[in-house]
């Protein structure tokens, strides 16, 4: 029963050295194909896998992936590859007026 209740006690400290109740990604990595981690613009926003944006669908212009820190009440979180608020368009669309796009550029090129 001892070993029982210092295994648990072991475990629980490794979780909360690590991330207490944190549940979303870190990382490109930890998301599906046709996924990105993003993160809201609101304090204390969690990183989320989100598909990647649609013709048709909104997204930022210029927004880049950032490797970077987040700071919450109980601890940081280091992130790499992570996009605020929207994906990125998918893979032939661009970003053009907030919006993604048919990548002219590539079909009149025959290169999509």
């Amino acid at each position: 029963m001892r070993t029982l209740v210092a295994t648990i006690i072991i475990l629980v400290a490794q979780m909360a050295q690590s991330f207490p109740g944190f549940r979303g990604c870190r990382s490109q990595q930890d998301c599906d194909p046709g996924s990105c981690c993003v993160v809201a613009m609101e304090r204390f926003s969690t990183p989320r896998c989100q598909k990647l944006s649609q013709q048709g669908e909104y997204c930022r212009p210029r927004n880049s992936a950032l490797n970077t820190s987040l700071s919450y009440p109980n601890g940081i979180l280091d992130v790499t590859n992570l996009y605020t608020v929207l994906c990125p368009c998918d893979v032939g669309l661009i970003c053009e007026q907030a919006m993604c796009q048919p990548n002219t550029f590539l079909q009149s090129n025959h290169l999509a």
